[in-house]
């Protein structure tokens, strides 16, 4: 993998450039070509999805652009009898399929008096993870595979399948870390043994006894699949590290898509962006 530690002048540069919607991927890449690849995309499609739940939001808050989209919508699912009119409706816009799949369920739900708003937004996600449901909505069955055809297009972040591949790459991250330890032969507990029997904080992996790390020992280490900015690290800090090092003594956390160069350091627990070339026991 490609991974980086950014600098911070880099990371908000690249926020802020997705932001302004006015550079090709590749312009982007050629810019910022000191970010490894893999953390640089990581980085872009996280940026533009920041990008598009704006947009989102931005629609879903004009209650008369929204009705205007809707109805426009309606007639032309009635017109062209596809499966593909919200979604190119969606490009469109500059969304994501299921952000704009939200902005069109929830005028139908509100011209239909479902309820509530939040019980309009609890059955939107529902909806959003079922398509059993989404294909017997409402008795128009192209209104119906235009829903179905938005979550299962859909990639990006805020949809199904987005948060099904971030669980996933949850896992190969842990799988990378188990690899590593068994490939050197080093003693650990997993998650699971730790969670079976009773332990209320749960690191990924326990050693069976430390390693040490430029001279730093480190008795446990969490993985994690994504890249730490400021606040992922601040909320993993808080609800994870601190508590581990508190249990169990001091560790280490792997960002496997990278990290921000200059994260406060916290007592007891190095950050890296890989598993070290260099261990001693």
């Amino acid at each position: 993998m490609k991974v980086s530690i950014v600098s911070r002048e880099d990371y908000i540069g690249l926020m802020q450039d997705v932001s302004k919607d006015c550079f090709t991927y590749g312009k982007l890449r050629r810019k910022y070509m000191a970010i490894g690849k893999d953390t640089f995309d990581f980085l872009f499609i996280h940026a533009q999805g920041r990008l598009h739940f704006r947009r989102y939001k931005d629609l879903n808050n004009d209650v008369e652009r929204r009705e205007k989209v809707y109805d426009e919508f309606l007639v032309e699912i009635e017109r062209k009898k596809r499966e593909d009119v919200a979604t190119k409706k969606a490009g469109g816009l500059g969304m994501n399929p299921c952000l704009f799949l939200r902005v069109l369920l929830g005028c139908f739900f509100r011209r239909n008096r479902w309820g509530s708003e939040g019980e309009i937004q609890e059955t939107i996600t529902r909806i959003t993870h079922n398509t059993d449901w989404a294909r017997r909505i409402t008795t128009n069955v192209f209104f119906n595979m235009n829903v179905v055809h938005c979550i299962l297009s859909d990639h990006m972040v805020h949809s199904r399948i987005f948060e099904t591949e971030r669980r996933d790459a949850g896992i190969e991250g842990e799988r990378m870390l188990e690899g590593e330890l068994n490939s050197m032969g080093i003693p650990f507990y997993t998650e699971q043994y730790l969670q079976r029997i009773g332990e209320s904080k749960t690191p990924d992996v326990l050693l069976r006894s430390p390693i040490y790390v430029n001279g730093n020992a480190v008795n446990w280490i969490e993985s994690k699949n994504l890249f730490g900015d400021c606040s992922v690290y601040s909320e993993h800090r808080r609800s994870q590290l601190v508590p581990y090092v508190d249990l169990f003594g001091s560790g280490m956390v792997i960002y496997w898509k990278g990290y921000i160069e200059d994260l406060p350091p916290i007592d007891g627990v190095l950050v890296a962006a890989e598993f070290p070339e260099t261990i001693s026991r």
